[in-house]
């Protein structure tokens, strides 16, 4: 038996926010609240065939821009915030036959941009609680699975990009009280990263929980 000591396992540096450019579409919805003009608001745009899409929004004040250019799609969204609570959704679908699920409830503020450029995905965002939370799902290529779930009183931050040749199977889950924040792409505290390319034959599995 001989004493050998390994080199530590680098940890993650995670690194999660809206853009500006989201930040300003997001204040721009939410003043246009604040300003009296209350309401929930859809977009919209439909461009392909036989898609089904459902959305409802109730509670507090909502927004939802839409555009789909594919055929096929199953899209279901959600948004049912506590009053005083604001909820964004931005779900761009390309693709088709993609499956996309988006949900955001609870007293704290929501924002989902989801943008899908391949077909046959699956996809949701569920975000709750009273934590504010943010969720940037990208998703290009075809056949991938992705869940990102953020729910309970820490405000969470998610952002995903998902591709390659291979197609992902991908789950996220982050909760509790303390603050949590995720990207993929990331850097690692020794210099390397990890991408959110797949390329290994059979595809890629990887879930995270940071509770």
């Amino acid at each position: 038996f001989t004493d050998e000591t390994y080199p530590p396992v680098p940890t993650p540096v995670y690194s999660a926010a809206p853009t500006t450019a989201q930040q300003q579409r997001m204040d721009t919805a939410l003043a246009t609240v604040n300003a009296g003009n209350v309401g929930d608001t859809f977009e919209g745009t439909v461009t392909g065939d036989s898609n089904n899409i459902y959305i409802e929004q109730a509670g507090g004040i909502s927004y939802i821009n839409l555009l789909v250019l594919g055929n096929s799609n199953d899209i279901n969204l959600k948004q049912d915030m506590t009053t005083g609570a604001h909820g964004y959704n931005e779900t761009t679908i390309i693709g088709s036959s993609n499956d996309i699920d988006v949900l955001q409830e609870g007293s704290g503020n929501k924002a989902a941009f989801v943008t899908i450029g391949g077909s046959s995905n699956n996809a949701e965002v569920i975000q709750k609680g009273s934590g504010e939370h943010y969720a940037y799902l990208t998703i290009n290529g075809s056949g991938h699975d992705a869940s990102i779930i953020q729910e309970g009183s820490g405000n969470h931050d998610a952002v995903v990009t998902l591709d390659g040749s291979q197609p992902w199977n991908f789950d996220l889950n982050q909760s509790g009280s303390t603050d949590k924040t995720y990207s993929l792409p990331h850097t690692l505290t020794d210099g390397s990263s990890v991408n959110g390319t797949c390329s290994a034959i059979g595809g890629c599995n990887l879930t995270v929980n940071q509770n």
